[in-house]
């Protein structure tokens, strides 16, 4: 699946994947600068705040999709539910390239960087870059 902070586009039933079509369509539409949820099919967050509905897409995703990998390319922190689970779930792993989650408070970092969250919970940090 794909994911913005307005919606989803998920495959439907286990192990399917989505049609290279609806991956065009959806790199052609954010590269206009749109939003996934004005995409036909598109999930959206119907009320429930953002960090909310990526949680529950993520675990969806995880439970239909097992093995599937949640790749933060954020920059905020709306993702940390998700990522905790990640961190505490076998169903999906997590990787992130962004330090808002990392450096969002110990106890989320710490959650995160567990030894027995290691298997699942991947990150990179650069520290005064650019």
């Amino acid at each position: 699946g794909i994911c913005d902070s307005s919606g989803a586009l998920v495959s439907e039933g286990s192990g399917a994947e989505l049609p290279d079509a609806t991956l065009q369509a959806a790199i052609e539409h954010k590269g206009a600068g749109k939003k996934l949820a004005q995409l036909d099919g598109a999930l959206t967050p119907e009320g429930r705040g953002v960090s909310d509905f990526l949680r529950q897409v993520s675990s969806d995703c995880g439970q239909t999709h097992a093995g599937c990998i949640l790749v933060d390319c954020t920059a905020n922190e709306a993702t940390v539910p998700a990522l905790l689970l990640a961190a505490e779930s076998p169903a999906f792993k997590a990787t992130m390239a962004n330090k808002k989650p990392i450096t969002a408070g110990m106890d989320v970092f710490r959650a995160l960087a567990a030894p027995d969250a290691l298997r699942r919970v991947r990150y990179e940090s650069t520290v005064c870059a650019g």
